[in-house]
Protein backbone atom coordinates (compact mmCIF):
# COMPACT_ATOMS: atom_id res chain seq x y z
CA UNK A 1 0.00 0.00 0.00
CA UNK A 2 1.18 3.61 -0.66
CA UNK A 3 1.70 6.15 1.61
CA UNK A 4 1.07 9.18 1.61
CA UNK A 5 0.26 11.27 4.54
CA UNK A 6 3.04 12.75 6.60
CA UNK A 7 1.86 11.65 9.94
CA UNK A 8 2.29 7.50 8.36
CA UNK A 9 5.44 8.66 6.65
CA UNK A 10 7.47 9.61 9.48
CA UNK A 11 5.59 7.46 12.20
CA UNK A 12 8.10 4.67 10.30
CA UNK A 13 11.07 6.77 12.02
CA UNK A 14 9.86 4.73 14.82
CA UNK A 15 7.20 2.16 13.70
CA UNK A 16 10.30 0.70 11.81
CA UNK A 17 12.99 0.42 14.63
CA UNK A 18 11.05 -0.34 17.09
CA UNK A 19 8.76 -2.76 15.52
CA UNK A 20 7.56 -3.81 12.79
CA UNK A 21 5.78 -3.09 9.21
CA UNK A 22 4.20 -5.26 6.80
CA UNK A 23 2.57 -4.71 3.55
CA UNK A 24 -0.42 -6.49 3.08
CA UNK A 25 -1.44 -5.08 -0.19
CA UNK A 26 -4.25 -2.99 0.63
CA UNK A 27 -3.76 -2.13 4.23
CA UNK A 28 -0.56 -2.44 6.29
CA UNK A 29 0.23 -4.41 9.25
CA UNK A 30 2.22 -2.16 12.09
CA UNK A 31 3.31 -3.89 15.51
CA UNK A 32 5.75 -3.21 18.15
CA UNK A 33 6.26 -6.18 19.88
CA UNK A 34 7.90 -4.44 22.68
CA UNK A 35 5.20 -2.20 24.06
CA UNK A 36 1.98 -4.09 23.82
CA UNK A 37 -0.07 -1.01 25.05
CA UNK A 38 1.21 1.49 22.76
CA UNK A 39 -2.16 2.14 20.72
CA UNK A 40 -0.86 4.05 18.05
CA UNK A 41 1.85 1.48 17.10
CA UNK A 42 -0.18 -1.79 16.74
CA UNK A 43 -2.74 -1.60 14.25
CA UNK A 44 -3.94 -1.71 10.94
CA UNK A 45 -3.41 1.03 8.27
CA UNK A 46 -5.83 1.19 5.18
CA UNK A 47 -5.91 3.59 2.09
CA UNK A 48 -9.62 4.46 2.83
CA UNK A 49 -12.32 5.15 5.26
CA UNK A 50 -14.33 1.63 6.13
CA UNK A 51 -17.17 1.49 3.29
CA UNK A 52 -20.39 -0.14 4.29
CA UNK A 53 -19.85 -4.32 4.83
CA UNK A 54 -16.27 -3.31 6.25
CA UNK A 55 -16.64 -3.69 9.89
CA UNK A 56 -16.66 -7.42 9.79
CA UNK A 57 -13.98 -7.60 7.39
CA UNK A 58 -11.46 -5.20 9.06
CA UNK A 59 -12.13 -7.07 12.46
CA UNK A 60 -11.20 -10.41 10.89
CA UNK A 61 -8.34 -9.05 10.12
CA UNK A 62 -7.24 -7.47 12.87
CA UNK A 63 -8.14 -10.38 14.88
CA UNK A 64 -5.91 -12.33 12.24
CA UNK A 65 -2.99 -10.40 12.23
CA UNK A 66 -2.81 -10.19 16.42
CA UNK A 67 -3.86 -14.16 17.40
CA UNK A 68 -0.59 -14.51 18.49
CA UNK A 69 -0.56 -11.34 20.63
CA UNK A 70 -3.28 -11.80 23.21
CA UNK A 71 -1.54 -8.88 25.15
CA UNK A 72 -2.47 -6.61 22.61
CA UNK A 73 -5.89 -5.82 24.07
CA UNK A 74 -7.35 -2.81 21.85
CA UNK A 75 -8.45 -2.29 18.35
CA UNK A 76 -7.88 0.03 16.15
CA UNK A 77 -7.64 1.08 12.55
CA UNK A 78 -6.50 4.27 10.83
CA UNK A 79 -6.66 5.79 7.14
CA UNK A 80 -5.29 8.90 5.03
CA UNK A 81 -8.31 10.56 4.47
CA UNK A 82 -11.27 12.39 5.99
CA UNK A 83 -13.49 10.60 8.70
CA UNK A 84 -15.72 8.52 5.57
CA UNK A 85 -19.68 8.39 5.67
CA UNK A 86 -21.81 7.55 8.05
CA UNK A 87 -23.17 3.83 7.15
CA UNK A 88 -19.31 2.87 6.96
CA UNK A 89 -18.73 3.98 10.37
CA UNK A 90 -22.13 3.29 12.24
CA UNK A 91 -21.64 -0.66 13.01
CA UNK A 92 -17.86 0.62 14.41
CA UNK A 93 -19.56 3.57 16.44
CA UNK A 94 -22.12 0.51 17.93
CA UNK A 95 -19.42 -2.03 19.23
CA UNK A 96 -17.46 0.49 21.45
CA UNK A 97 -15.36 2.04 18.64
CA UNK A 98 -14.31 5.83 18.85
CA UNK A 99 -13.41 8.50 16.13
CA UNK A 100 -10.56 10.24 16.78
CA UNK A 101 -8.95 12.82 14.25
CA UNK A 102 -5.03 13.93 13.97
CA UNK A 103 -4.29 17.04 11.91
CA UNK A 104 -0.75 17.27 10.81
CA UNK A 105 1.13 20.21 10.85
CA UNK A 106 3.97 21.20 9.25
CA UNK A 107 6.70 23.95 9.21
CA UNK A 108 9.66 24.95 7.12
CA UNK A 109 10.02 28.16 9.71
CA UNK A 110 8.71 29.56 12.84
CA UNK A 111 8.47 32.89 15.38
CA UNK A 112 8.43 33.14 18.79
CA UNK A 113 4.30 32.42 20.44
CA UNK A 114 2.27 35.64 21.61
CA UNK A 115 3.41 34.39 25.12
CA UNK A 116 7.14 33.88 25.70
CA UNK A 117 7.60 31.96 28.87
CA UNK A 118 11.66 33.84 29.60
CA UNK A 119 11.73 32.20 33.00
CA UNK A 120 11.94 28.48 31.82
CA UNK A 121 15.57 27.22 30.32
CA UNK A 122 15.24 24.35 27.84
CA UNK A 123 18.23 21.74 27.80
CA UNK A 124 19.03 18.55 26.44
CA UNK A 125 17.83 15.45 28.73
CA UNK A 126 20.55 13.57 30.11
CA UNK A 127 21.18 12.25 33.68
CA UNK A 128 18.75 9.27 34.73
CA UNK A 129 17.18 12.06 36.97
CA UNK A 130 16.28 13.88 34.50
CA UNK A 131 14.59 10.80 32.12
CA UNK A 132 12.51 9.79 35.69
CA UNK A 133 11.25 12.93 35.30
CA UNK A 134 10.08 12.76 31.87
CA UNK A 135 9.11 9.70 33.14
CA UNK A 136 6.56 11.53 35.51
CA UNK A 137 6.03 14.49 33.66
CA UNK A 138 4.66 12.42 30.64
CA UNK A 139 2.26 10.19 32.85
CA UNK A 140 0.76 13.51 34.59
CA UNK A 141 -0.21 14.38 31.05
CA UNK A 142 -2.49 11.51 30.44
CA UNK A 143 -6.05 11.66 29.94
CA UNK A 144 -8.08 10.81 32.68
CA UNK A 145 -9.84 7.37 30.79
CA UNK A 146 -6.37 5.96 31.28
CA UNK A 147 -5.39 3.38 34.58
CA UNK A 148 -2.26 5.28 36.38
CA UNK A 149 -0.27 1.87 36.17
CA UNK A 150 -0.92 0.67 32.67
CA UNK A 151 -0.30 3.48 31.63
CA UNK A 152 3.22 4.03 33.34
CA UNK A 153 3.81 0.95 31.59
CA UNK A 154 2.85 1.64 28.32
CA UNK A 155 5.26 5.36 28.81
CA UNK A 156 8.22 3.30 30.19
CA UNK A 157 8.67 0.99 27.46
CA UNK A 158 8.01 4.27 24.82
CA UNK A 159 11.18 5.93 26.83
CA UNK A 160 13.22 2.77 26.57
CA UNK A 161 12.47 2.55 22.48
CA UNK A 162 13.03 6.37 22.26
CA UNK A 163 16.62 6.58 24.19
CA UNK A 164 17.78 3.63 21.64
CA UNK A 165 16.87 5.89 19.00
CA UNK A 166 18.75 9.03 20.80
CA UNK A 167 21.94 6.57 21.06
CA UNK A 168 21.79 5.36 17.41
CA UNK A 169 22.01 9.79 16.52
CA UNK A 170 18.55 9.69 14.97
CA UNK A 171 17.52 12.45 17.87
CA UNK A 172 17.49 14.21 21.19
CA UNK A 173 14.26 14.82 24.15
CA UNK A 174 14.52 18.16 25.63
CA UNK A 175 13.41 19.44 28.66
CA UNK A 176 11.74 22.80 29.49
CA UNK A 177 13.21 23.40 33.19
CA UNK A 178 12.05 25.81 35.86
CA UNK A 179 15.15 26.33 38.45
CA UNK A 180 15.35 22.35 38.65
CA UNK A 181 12.48 20.85 37.98
CA UNK A 182 10.84 19.97 34.81
CA UNK A 183 7.56 21.44 33.63
CA UNK A 184 7.31 20.11 30.24
CA UNK A 185 9.42 18.14 27.39
CA UNK A 186 9.23 16.50 24.09
CA UNK A 187 11.14 14.35 21.61
CA UNK A 188 12.44 15.55 17.77
CA UNK A 189 13.64 13.04 15.91
CA UNK A 190 15.00 13.30 12.10
CA UNK A 191 15.39 11.51 8.75
CA UNK A 192 16.82 13.25 6.37
CA UNK A 193 15.83 16.87 6.52
CA UNK A 194 12.85 16.47 7.98
CA UNK A 195 12.20 15.82 11.79
CA UNK A 196 9.08 14.67 13.79
CA UNK A 197 8.28 15.89 17.04
CA UNK A 198 7.10 13.34 19.64
CA UNK A 199 4.70 13.53 22.97
CA UNK A 200 4.93 17.02 24.09
CA UNK A 201 3.25 17.59 27.15
CA UNK A 202 3.35 20.31 30.14
CA UNK A 203 2.65 19.36 33.64
CA UNK A 204 -0.86 20.00 34.26
CA UNK A 205 -0.11 22.72 37.22
CA UNK A 206 2.50 24.79 35.11
CA UNK A 207 0.08 25.32 31.42
CA UNK A 208 -1.35 28.87 30.00
CA UNK A 209 2.14 30.65 30.95
CA UNK A 210 3.36 30.08 27.86
CA UNK A 211 5.91 26.99 28.45
CA UNK A 212 4.53 24.86 25.52
CA UNK A 213 4.82 27.60 22.72
CA UNK A 214 8.44 28.97 23.95
CA UNK A 215 9.57 25.14 24.17
CA UNK A 216 8.13 24.10 20.76
CA UNK A 217 9.54 27.28 19.04
CA UNK A 218 13.38 27.03 21.32
CA UNK A 219 13.96 23.60 19.63
CA UNK A 220 12.02 24.26 16.43
CA UNK A 221 14.66 27.01 15.60
CA UNK A 222 17.46 24.69 17.34
CA UNK A 223 16.81 21.72 14.17
CA UNK A 224 16.13 24.41 11.50
CA UNK A 225 19.15 26.58 12.83
CA UNK A 226 21.62 24.02 13.71
CA UNK A 227 20.64 20.36 12.05
CA UNK A 228 19.88 20.94 8.58
CA UNK A 229 16.44 20.15 9.23
CA UNK A 230 14.35 21.86 6.44
CA UNK A 231 10.64 20.56 7.32
CA UNK A 232 9.62 20.32 11.03
CA UNK A 233 6.43 17.75 11.42
CA UNK A 234 4.01 17.95 14.42
CA UNK A 235 0.60 15.70 15.04
CA UNK A 236 -2.34 16.67 17.10
CA UNK A 237 -5.58 16.08 17.95
CA UNK A 238 -7.78 18.43 15.96
CA UNK A 239 -10.03 18.88 18.80
CA UNK A 240 -7.39 19.63 21.47
CA UNK A 241 -6.22 23.15 22.08
CA UNK A 242 -2.30 21.61 21.73
CA UNK A 243 -3.01 22.17 17.81
CA UNK A 244 -3.55 26.01 18.31
CA UNK A 245 -0.55 26.65 20.66
CA UNK A 246 1.73 25.16 17.32
CA UNK A 247 0.06 27.09 15.19
CA UNK A 248 1.09 30.27 17.21
CA UNK A 249 4.63 29.70 16.97
CA UNK A 250 4.21 28.86 12.73
CA UNK A 251 3.19 25.42 12.22
CA UNK A 252 0.29 25.40 9.69
CA UNK A 253 -2.07 22.48 9.02
CA UNK A 254 -1.68 20.10 6.08
CA UNK A 255 -3.87 17.25 6.42
CA UNK A 256 -6.10 14.94 8.51
CA UNK A 257 -5.55 11.25 9.63
CA UNK A 258 -8.62 9.25 11.07
CA UNK A 259 -8.61 6.60 13.41
CA UNK A 260 -11.22 4.04 14.68
CA UNK A 261 -10.55 2.56 18.38
CA UNK A 262 -11.78 0.26 20.52
CA UNK A 263 -9.78 0.91 23.71
CA UNK A 264 -10.02 -2.09 26.54
CA UNK A 265 -12.25 -2.05 29.07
Amino acid sequence: MRVRSMQFLTNMIFWRRNGNVHDRGDYLLVETPSNPGYYWGNLLIFGRPPAEGDHLRWMRLFEREFKHRPEVRHVLFGWESDDGDGEGLRPFFESGFELEMNVTLLAERVHPPPKVNEEIEVRRIETEAEWEAVLDNQVRCRRARFDLDAYTNFKRSAIENWRKLIGDGLGDWYGAFLGDRLVADLGLFREGDIARFQAVGTDPDFRRRGICGTLVHCVSRHALERLHVKTLVMVADENYHAAKIYESVGFDPRERVAFLCRYPK
